[in-house]
């Protein structure tokens, strides 16, 4: 029967329901007596279950997961529930949280698969109720109400346009579910194609960034990869190039991030080389390029870094740089610019200043241009041309710790085209 349900003004759920029917109007009474039976009918198996069920608590259902398969070649919720914990501990500690709070997630993660066969769940029922009943139970037993809400928060999100957990165990345990998730699927091989993802991946993977993301958590994404295939190791045997393939699939997570951001597609390019290491991050360097590129004077530096970027792009081997073969005041100046421009933007990321850091860069610009106004690169001398070349690597290598603005396009280029 489908229905639906009724709110009082402030918002409490009352004891009467809306249903459609497409009856003869002449029997609407008989209609609505037979609607009123069956939703009392379901009403009072749910209640008899619901004290079924909260005869003991929460907890002593968890063994009984050991008779309900996760996945096939990833075992039970049992073992699923197992790595939960670690996960979720392992996360813990790549957030730096104290005891009591991380407590209170591996508490969540303990329990927050239970419900899935309690009567209320394990009778197919009322299987929409996962993860609300098992937070109801929760309290019922005395659990606190971080870990009771925090079971319900770990499904979050559960589609494009749902809210994201507000308590941190909940935030914590539905991350480490989906981690565990996305990892153990693909690293199996069943990677998802096209419009094909019977297990919800993308879904799942796009739940992980987005949490992440809102709680501003600054740990390398590549870390806890590595640590939840190791868990799954344990369980099953993992394809040769799981790793691999998990870190491909959350780099087009992330892409996807960014893009629900407004971003420019090349400025999100600019920063495909550090896509997994800090999101938060990433998304602030993002904005800061979106929020210069328009710039006149960043055009200017954007087309002399492609220059630098364009002329060792070829060169695979780079010898030492080595002072004393500057022949011309501008690549000694370049490069003792550089040597500050190294200083300034150290403090700059230390502090997550990266509209400091690019404006330093358009300041450096200047020095760029100057060099390639005077100093002929591509000289004939093999030593020299090569100290050059490792010049001009440096000042990239220094660059990309912000962004590669080689991949942006500019106006100026797109006119030429």
């Amino acid at each position: 029967q489908k229905c639906f349900s009724v709110q009082t003004k402030d918002g409490k759920l009352s004891n009467k329901f809306i249903f459609i029917s497409n009856g003869n109007p002449d029997f609407s009474e008989v209609i609505r007596k037979g609607n009123e039976k069956v939703v009392d009918a379901r009403l009072a198996d749910a209640l008899w279950y619901f004290q079924e069920d909260t005869k003991q608590p929460l907890e002593a259902f968890v063994p009984q997961l050991k008779e309900v398969i996760f996945q096939s070649r990833l075992g039970t919720m049992a073992d699923k529930t197992q790595r939960l914990e670690k996960i979720t501990e392992y996360i813990c500690f790549l957030l730096h949280l104290d005891t009591q709070q991380k407590e209170l997630a591996l508490r969540t993660a303990l329990l927050c698969k239970a419900d899935l066969v309690t009567n209320m769940l394990g009778e197919k029922e009322f299987t929409k109720l996962q993860g609300y009943i098992g937070k109801q139970y929760a309290l019922a037993g005395g659990e606190p109400y971080e870990v009771a809400e925090g079971i319900y928060e770990h499904y979050m999100p559960r589609g494009p346009n749902d809210s994201l957990p507000q308590t941190l165990s909940g935030a914590i345990v539905a991350v480490a579910d989906k981690m565990d998730s996305v990892c153990g699927i693909i690293g199996i091989g069943l990677i998802p194609t096209g419009s094909a993802d019977p297990f919800a991946i993308r879904r799942a993977a796009n739940g992980v960034v987005q949490i992440i993301a809102d709680r501003e958590w600054h740990f390398n994404l590549f870390s806890l990869i590595h640590y939840t295939l190791d868990l799954l190791k344990n369980y099953t045997q993992l394809t040769v190039t799981a790793e691999q393939d998990v870190q491909d699939f959350f780099h087009q997570r992330v892409e996807w991030l960014l893009k629900q951001l407004k971003l420019d597609y090349d400025v999100i390019d600019s920063l495909e080389h550090l896509a997994l290491n800090d999101i938060p991050d990433l998304i602030q360097r993002a904005k800061a390029l979106q929020a210069y590129r328009a710039e006149e004077d960043f055009i200017r530096l954007v087309i002399g870094f492609k220059r630098v970027s364009n002329i060792i792009n070829g060169e695979k081997e780079f010898l030492p740089l080595k002072e004393d073969l500057f022949q011309q005041e501008e690549e000694k100046i370049l490069y003792s610019e550089l040597l500050k421009l190294r200083n300034k933007i150290d403090l700059c990321l230390r502090e997550s200043d990266y509209k400091g850091a690019i404006r330093l860069l358009i300041d450096y610009g200047v020095f760029i241009d100057n060099f390639f106004d005077a100093v002929l690169v591509n000289c004939d001398e093999p030593e020299l041309r090569a100290n050059r070349y490792a010049l001009l690597k440096e000042i990239k290598n220094e660059f990309l710790r912000i962004a590669d603005i080689s991949r942006l396009v500019v106006e100026t280029n797109k006119n030429e085209n």
